[in-house]
């Protein structure tokens, strides 16, 4: 299984944003940090700024100017660490689910 398909599923029904908005060029609050949640945590699992920008229809400069952005601010804006958190602990705790126990995304998704 993708990680990113799994995280772009993730993403969608835990901030209500769909993966093509995500991979537009639309500018909306919700979609952009949607977005720049997306770039962090792939970043954390390894994927290169290249293969994450080509994801979101983004270059890899971008992906790394998001990647400093959430950095700083998951420290000071509660709103925004609050969605990362979301996002991250449902993450986290989708994949070891399916690693461990073979389950696809979908069934997994559905449990959760």
């Amino acid at each position: 299984m993708r990680m990113n398909e799994l995280l772009m599923d993730i993403i969608s029904q835990e901030l209500l944003v769909s993966s093509s908005d995500m991979k537009s060029s639309k500018r909306d609050r919700a979609i952009a940090d949607a977005r720049k949640i997306f770039c962090y945590i792939m970043r954390r699992e390894g994927a290169g700024v290249l293969e994450i920008g080509n994801m979101i229809n983004k270059n890899h400069t971008v992906v790394s100017i998001f990647n400093k952005w959430v950095h700083e601010h998951i420290r000071f804006n509660d709103e925004f660490a609050s969605k990362y958190m979301a996002v991250n602990n449902r993450f986290i705790e989708t994949k070891k689910v399916v690693q461990e126990v073979g389950f696809t995304k979908e069934v997994v998704l559905n449990l959760l």
